[in-house]
């Protein structure tokens, strides 16, 4: 293998961690905000209806990968 495209490779790999690791962040970020309620209480809704919202739309992301009609 040249070593231009292993240099290649080897940037396209930091890049994905980079980016994974970000991406960790955010999820730090958003967990934080919901097991604190902070997320929760901007939205003025109760757990249960949240629950709810998030159930629906996790079954409309399901359908819709499916290609069924949602």
């Amino acid at each position: 293998m040249s070593k231009h495209l292993m240099k290649t490779l080897e940037e396209a790999v930091q890049e994905q961690e980079a980016a994974r690791q970000k991406g960790a962040v955010r999820r730090n970020r958003t967990d934080s905000a919901l097991q604190s309620g902070a997320l929760l209480e901007s939205t003025g809704l109760t757990a249960g209806d949240a629950f709810s919202e998030l159930g629906d739309l996790l079954l409309d992301g399901l359908s819709a990968g499916q290609g069924a009609p949602g």
